[in-house]
């Protein structure tokens, strides 16, 4: 039987901190090794872009909270609104930049527990 973790708040967990923001990671195996997926809350800063980058081993979905961002998938661009989500498939290259005047807050989502980034130059 799996192991239960008490509730996470997004508070309470430890930020990844970047040049464009943060993420903050709820579930994944290195919270929990019985995991069976990923899921962190990201904040990108006001005018500011995440990293272009891919996941080989898993599609992404991205659910806006706060904010509104322009998502690249490839060579396709998609404006993202609060209470919109999006689809990224498997290593599909792709990155968000923040267009509103406030930082852009999603929940973001991976069909795996251990998802690995690709970083593009």
């Amino acid at each position: 039987m799996a192991k239960h973790i008490p509730p996470v708040k997004i508070k309470d967990a430890e930020p990844e901190e970047f040049p464009w923001g943060e993420i903050r990671w709820l579930w994944s195996s290195k919270i929990n090794p019985d995991a069976e997926q990923t899921m962190g809350y990201v904040k990108i800063n006001s005018g500011e872009k995440n990293t272009f980058h891919a996941h080989p081993n898993c599609e992404e979905l991205l659910y806006v909270l706060k904010g509104e961002c322009d998502h690249w998938i490839d060579d396709e661009k998609f404006h993202l609104e609060p209470g919109m989500l999006i689809r990224i498939p498997r290593d599909s290259e792709h990155y968000a930049i923040t267009t509103s005047s406030e930082p852009l807050e999603a929940l973001i989502f991976y069909s795996t527990p251990d998802r690995e980034t690709n970083v593009i130059e």
